[in-house]
């Protein structure tokens, strides 16, 4: 509520918490700083909290990245902390449970306070109903309802995020999980779903759904070739998110599900070449391993890939 370099517009829910510490005043530590007389234009109150932690008595708890910056300098990591850096203290020492933790990391997302969400906590709101679904159709609409998810989606993946930043990192989270036999392929095809949600919701945002699941399908694999069991779950997650968006969808649609992928794949793999990059294998190759050599699906991956390698 107060602002360490503008004051405050919340004057009076400033007074309110005065109000409900004032009964407590003795048992709370109260040091006292001579404010620096650098930065003159800033709250004598911020020049005296930087001038405390710079005795190297204290550690400056602040969830304003910034602030915690230009008061420690150098000292950044060592002397400072946020509710994230405590939060996560309680569960390493068991006062706290990941999804407790989890929770009240959403809690956070409401509060638009920016904080780094680790997947642990992202999968310990996925409840046992999701996993248990018998398709990402029904997982999704499940995921959709548990409020403290959608919290930290809103903000890992709203429209406030990077979009570049927020499609790698589902490619990242999707590629991790499916090396993690724990965690069912309903479940990584739900949390597409809710990425794909928010990516559609963008401003602006020329990519309709399939195209964006076709490319979190590339992203997976594009840093390099999972195992070939993982390679398979990826194509029967990606499969399971095409059904969600079509509800009913018929070989047809699988058909241009397939093609999307092998065609950006091809691309990519295309402007590589192109830039004398020789990976050890093409994303081609390690999407291609996945289906089954020769069943119909393979030969319509291969032959959208071919098309792609040879347009100029």
């Amino acid at each position: 509520m107060s602002q360490a370099f503008s004051g405050s517009i919340f004057r009076q829910r400033c007074i309110d918490v005065q109000d409900r510490l004032r009964p407590r005043v003795a048992q709370i530590l109260q040091p006292h700083g001579v404010p620096l007389e650098e930065a003159m234009h800033l709250p004598s109150s911020s020049r005296e909290l930087q001038s405390l932690a710079r005795t190297g008595d204290y550690i400056l708890f602040c969830d304003d990245a910034i602030l915690r910056m230009w008061v420690l300098k150098d000292k950044f990591a060592a002397d400072g902390m946020c509710t994230l850096d405590l939060l996560c203290g309680l569960e390493e020492i068991g006062l706290l449970t990941t999804e407790e933790v989890a929770t009240k990391l959403a809690q956070l997302c409401d509060w638009n306070v920016g904080i780094q969400i680790q997947l642990r906590h992202q999968l310990a709101l996925i409840p046992q109903t999701v996993r248990h679904a018998p398709r990402v159709l029904e997982a999704a609409a499940l995921l959709r309802s548990v409020a403290p998810f959608m919290s930290l989606a809103r903000g890992m993946w709203g429209g406030h995020t990077d979009f570049m930043g927020a499609l790698n990192h589902i490619g990242t989270v999707v590629r991790v999980l499916v090396q993690d036999a724990a965690v069912p392929d309903v479940a990584i095809g739900a949390l597409v779903v809710i990425w794909i949600d928010h990516a559609t919701a963008r401003a602006n945002m020329p990519l309709p759904a399939l195209q964006l699941a076709a490319h979190i399908a590339v992203h997976a694999v594009a840093a390099e070739k999972l195992p070939i069991q993982a390679a398979r779950r990826l194509w029967n997650i990606y499969f399971g998110v095409v059904e969600a968006a079509h509800a009913a969808p018929d070989s047809k649609d699988y058909g241009r599900a397939l093609s999307r992928v092998a065609l950006y794949a091809g691309a990519l793999d295309k402007k590589m070449a192109n830039e004398s990059i020789t990976p050890k294998s093409t994303i081609g190759e390690r999407l291609i391993m996945g289906l089954n050599f020769n069943s119909s699906e393979w030969v319509v991956f291969y032959a959208a890939y071919i098309r792609a390698r040879s347009h100029e």
